[in-house]
């Protein structure tokens, strides 16, 4: 019997895209989807590899704020794209954190995945309502479930954080 593994871990993410091949009828698809995708994120590990990698925190929520900690899919996306996730020594995968937790773990880059929109007007709304905690230098913004979202185009994500963590790599 094929068990779908709820861990939330990048492996465990992975491995179930080749447990739901499998219970469908599409081993084998589910056995190459999980093939790309590990190959994906290692070039991108790949494209950072020797860089200096930047804290970061990864926000899935503002009001309140939740974050990516630690054991999570999407924290492993973080380390892959170049950076040290701020929260990862938080034992729940999304906890919720205050704005002072926040200051103090002063993440070099916020990346606030909240709202949709990205261009110019996005960006200078989320520096206008992250600017209420000081010790924030740098936020960028990724659409919502890119990188939080544990579906097939992981990869994807963590190409758009390495492009907020190395934005002299691009995306």
């Amino acid at each position: 019997m094929h068990e779908i593994e709820t861990g939330g871990s990048l492996d465990s993410v992975i491995g179930n895209y080749e447990v739901l091949g499998a219970l469908v009828g599409r081993r084998a698809a589910g056995l190459a989807l999980a093939e790309r995708v590990r190959g994906e994120l290692q070039a991108v590990a790949r494209s950072v590899g020797g860089r200096p990698r930047p804290r970061v925190a990864l926000v899935v929520e503002r009001d309140p704020v939740y974050v990516v900690a630690g054991g999570s899919f999407a924290s492993a996306l973080i380390e892959i794209a170049g950076g040290q996730n701020v929260f990862a020594d938080l034992p729940r995968t999304y906890p919720q954190v205050s704005l002072e937790l926040l200051a103090e773990r002063a993440p070099e880059v916020l990346i606030d995945s909240t709202q949709s929109e990205r261009g110019p007007e996005a960006q200078a709304a989320a520096r206008a309502y992250w600017s209420r905690v000081a010790a924030l230098k740098r936020v960028e913004l990724v659409p919502p479930g890119v990188a939080t979202l544990p579906g097939a185009e992981l990869a994807r994500g963590a190409e758009l954080l390495r492009a907020s963590i190395h934005p002299e790599l691009g995306s």
